[in-house]
């Protein structure tokens, strides 16, 4: 807290100082207009620090996040390679066959992310395994999803929400190995499902606690509406646009 007021106070000190100096001195006119120019200077000196501080946080955030995704992606890929190294060296050309056609099909369906406007929408998406990392994270989208730059920019909000939530209720739930999160639109109505497995690759029951009445509070207030499937292995968003 203190430090953040340092840092919206110390760029207007010049100003102050000019201003309490302009109360002591004589009143005359071309003093007056000296202090009046040097106070506008120093206003103007103020909101260039402030905005150079603002822009290189950004900046700074933004490569940090950058940073991450290519070690995520170094990551992801080392294990590629170390897989299909093993399939060569065992001689089992079937599952060799078998894991790059998989690879092949994730990155198929990563390219229908280019449908989206919003390329916050978009990023986020690709990035989502990066800003939660919990757990593993499947995108699948239909490649016939088209909506209008408003609804994405809610969409992006309601799908941000439901990852908290996933992080806020997930924790400790060591048997949570990927989410699957699946986009696809019928007749103006865009379904967002998702659900959960574990490391045998079945689904898990996802729990219902408080945070989940305001989960749907937020969806609501955005649109959407939220539910849970009768055995709770699946949840979905539906929006109407």
């Amino acid at each position: 807290m203190v430090e953040r007021m340092k840092e919206i106070i110390l760029p207007f000190l010049p100003l102050g100082i000019v201003f309490i100096s302009w109360t002591i001195v004589t009143w005359e006119s071309w003093v007056d207009l000296v202090y009046l120019t040097l106070a506008l200077l120093s206003w103007l000196l103020g909101a260039f620090m402030i905005r150079y501080k603002l822009e290189t946080k950004r900046e700074t955030a933004q490569a940090e996040k950058l940073k991450k995704i290519l070690s995520r992606i170094r990551h992801d890929w080392a294990n590629h390679i170390q897989m299909m190294i093993f399939f060569l060296q065992m001689k089992k050309e079937e599952e060799h066959y078998r894991y790059l056609k998989k690879l092949a099909e994730d990155v198929n369906k990563e390219k229908h992310i280019g449908v989206f406007q919003s390329p916050l929408l978009a990023t986020f998406l690709l990035t989502i395994g990066v800003e939660h990392t919990n757990w593993k994270w499947h995108v699948d989208i239909s490649k016939d999803i088209r909506i209008s730059m408003p609804e994405e920019e809610d969409l992006l909000q309601m799908i941000k929400s439901v990852a908290d939530w996933f992080d806020q209720v997930g924790q400790g739930k060591y048997d949570w190995a990927q989410i699957q999160l699946t986009l696809s639109e019928e007749e103006q109505v865009v379904y967002v499902t998702f659900e959960v497995y574990d490391y045998d690759h079945k689904r898990i029951v996802l729990p219902v606690t408080d945070a989940w009445d305001r989960l749907e509070e937020r969806v609501s207030k955005l649109g959407g509406k939220i539910s849970l499937s009768r055995k709770k292995q699946r949840m979905i968003i539906q929006h109407i646009w």
